[in-house]
């Protein structure tokens, strides 16, 4: 089923872009496709004060994005990523310690608002839709208690959370370099639950490549 998700989404934006060959027209007026790679560098905000720290993964970033221009200096820009996030934590769980690597890989959908300051720059911000495809954990202590380990693999994850997304776009003709910091609203589960409840933050640098279409 997620991979049904994950190619229903992405059609229509590969759909645009093989329309789009064979344009050269760089300009902010035109309607253009592209795809972007990169890295993020994740961690996660500790919504609650609770008895744990954390230290920032680094993952694969990459997808595809649509520039439609609305006027002569605004435009909408939405984009199609997948995201690999994560973090390491330790700290305090039914009265022991605990060392946690946890590995995430989502589809982001951000929805960005693009202002032009100057042909070679754009600054962007705007709401962001994750989706959970994957979580991964791994326990780096031997230590840990059977129940610690069955707490965290039993979390009620949300597999869809609210973010807000910003950044900047860099542009030479048709090269694109990308940097960007996220952060969810919602927390990555419910209240009363017995593992850390945090928020997902990111800072995400990537490079690409987008065409005009008309």
């Amino acid at each position: 089923m997620k991979k049904i998700i994950l190619l229903a989404m992405f059609i229509p934006l590969l759909g645009a872009a093989g329309n789009a060959q064979g344009n050269t027209d760089y300009s902010w007026g035109k309607f253009k496709v592209g795809f972007k790679v990169g890295a993020n560098y994740s961690n996660v905000y500790n919504a609650h004060g609770e008895l744990f720290t954390s230290r920032a993964n680094s993952g694969l970033a990459l997808g595809i994005f649509i520039e439609a221009p609305l006027s002569e200096t605004v435009g909408l820009q939405p984009e199609i990523l997948y995201s690999r996030k994560g973090f390491e934590a330790e700290g305090i769980l039914m009265n022991a310690v605990y060392l946690l690597s946890r590995n995430t890989s989502y589809i982001d959908f951000p929805i960005f608002l693009s202002i032009k300051v100057t042909d070679a720059l754009t600054l962007l911000i705007g709401p962001q839709f994750s989706y959970l495809l994957k979580q991964q954990n791994n326990f780096n202590d031997a230590e840990m208690t059977d129940l610690q380990i069955q707490a965290f693999n039993n979390e009620k994850i949300k597999t869809s959370n609210l973010g807000f997304s910003t950044g900047i776009d860099f542009r030479l003709k048709h090269i694109l370099l990308a940097p960007r910091a996220s952060i969810d609203v919602s927390n990555n589960n419910g209240n009363h639950t017995e593992t850390p409840t945090y928020k997902n933050f990111y800072f995400q640098l990537t490079a690409g490549y987008f065409i005009a279409t008309n």
